[in-house]
């Protein structure tokens, strides 16, 4: 079965910054109107990033690429933080993945 691709749920607003603090990636996501708010750094930063990111590699070869580190040693560990994610309801799986266009 081919990974689904995510996207922030629409109730779901976000910032996003490249350097939190020392440099580290920080997300700010709120479901609204009631939150509550979640802060999500370093590597839950990236992971909740890239499973939001349009792309043809799946989230954690996309994780595993920007760390610089093998897929197989994270992907049990991304697999489940996208889980944990989709059940506090801060992804939103979809399926099927969107066409990619050509080129």
């Amino acid at each position: 079965m081919t990974e689904p691709y995510y996207r922030r749920p629409a109730h779901v607003a976000f910032v996003e910054l490249d350097g939190g603090v020392d440099g580290t990636p920080l997300v700010y996501l709120a479901p609204l109107p009631d939150g509550p708010a979640s802060v999500l750094e370093r590597t839950a930063a990236t992971i909740w990033s890239e499973a939001v990111a349009d792309g043809p590699d799946d989230v954690a070869d996309r994780v595993a690429r920007r760390a610089g580190v093998d897929p197989a040693g994270i992907r049990d560990t991304v697999s489940a933080f996208v889980a944990e994610l989709v059940e506090r309801d801060l992804l939103e799986p979809v399926r099927p993945a969107p066409a990619r266009p050509p080129g």
